[in-house]
C-alpha cells in the first residue's frame, strides 16, 4: 500500500509543479525532464503496488522485470504508459543535450486515468 499512496502524492506534486509554470533559476527543458523522470516514477511505484510478487526484488533489473511481466502477462495498457516512460526517463536522466519531444499532458493524463 505505502508504494500506491507514495506514487499518487508523488503524482499530485508533479502536477502542481506542471501547473505552475515555474523553472525555478532553471529552464523549461531541466524542469520537464525533472517532472517526465518523476512521471515514471509515480507509475513504477503504482505498479510495484499491483505486483507484489515483484516487490521483494532490489536493484534494477526491478525495472525491467516490470517490463518483461507486463509484456509477458499481455497487460497492454500498463504496458503502453509503462515502456513509453521508461525510455523517455532514461533520455531525461542520461542524455543532458537532449530534447524530450512528448507532451506532458498527454503523460498526465494517461498515468493519472490509471492511478486514480
Amino acid at each position: 500500500m505505502i508504494h500506491k499512496k507514495y506514487s499518487q502524492d508523488l503524482n499530485t506534486f508533479l502536477y502542481e509543479l506542471y501547473k505552475s509554470n515555474e523553472v525555478f533559476g532553471t529552464n523549461e527543458e531541466i524542469r520537464n525532464k525533472v517532472i517526465v523522470s518523476k512521471l515514471y516514477y509515480v507509475f513504477y511505484h503504482y505498479i510495484l503496488s499491483e505486483l507484489p510478487e515483484i516487490n521483494s526484488l532490489t536493484g534494477p533489473n526491478k525495472h525491467k522485470v516490470i517490463e518483461e511481466v507486463l509484456h509477458k502477462y499481455n497487460k497492454k495498457t500498463e504496458y503502453r504508459i509503462f515502456k513509453p516512460l521508461k525510455d523517455l526517463r532514461i533520455k531525461a536522466d542520461y542524455y543532458p543535450n537532449s530534447v524530450l519531444s512528448c507532451n506532458l499532458w498527454d503523460l498526465f493524463k494517461k498515468v493519472y486515468t490509471y492511478i486514480k
